[in-house]
């Protein structure tokens, strides 16, 4: 059988593959599940993250503008579009983590103003100049009694930084392009 492929029948496979392509993540979160949910709890506004942020293979908007608010930096109320890389990641996490059900993670840290990441900096060395948090690319989180696990598992992905603050109860994730981990064995 011989199957004739026109023009435009090409061009609209093709604008669907690269739009799936566009939603489907760099963390290798392609699977066979097209609606995706996280949930997080804001331990510095008491706030609650739960549902869904794509919903048949795509993005729903009014999520992320949820997220932006819920991500902010709590210092300054100040907000940044949160990147939905990051969002994915944590997806990926929760979906992995080896707790029963979906493992609610407490938010330390998302979104981080200029302002704000200067004034940590200044308490601490350890504060990048340059912070993915400015970005909406990074957050700090924690999974009470599971914290080894959730480092181990983000490291395990070989993908964007990993920072590993035992003491301080909390894991740094971020989606840089390159591998980076640092913090505690």
């Amino acid at each position: 059988m011989v199957m004739k492929i026109s023009r435009r029948n090409l061009l609209v496979k093709g604008a669907a593959l690269v739009s799936t392509s566009l939603i489907l993540p760099r963390f290798g979160l392609a699977s066979a599940c097209l609606d995706k949910k996280i949930a997080l709890h804001n331990i510095h506004t008491g706030e609650w993250f739960k549902g869904a942020y794509i919903e048949n293979g795509v993005i729903i908007p009014e999520a992320m503008t949820q997220l932006k608010t819920f991500l902010r930096d709590h210092h300054n109320n100040q907000t940044h579009d949160i990147d939905p890389e990051l969002i994915n990641l944590i997806n990926r996490l929760q979906m992995d983590c080896r707790v029963p059900g979906l493992a609610t993670f407490d938010v330390i840290s998302g979104y981080r103003s200029p302002s704000t990441n200067n004034m940590l900096r200044c308490k601490n060395a350890g504060v990048a100049k340059n912070s993915y948090h400015m970005k909406g690319c990074a957050i700090d989180i924690k999974l009470p009694k599971h914290l080894r696990e959730l480092k181990n598992l983000a490291v395990s992905y070989k993908m964007g930084g990993v920072g590993y603050y035992p003491k301080s109860g909390f894991v740094h994730v971020d989606i840089r392009d390159k591998p980076a981990r640092w913090g505690a064995a």
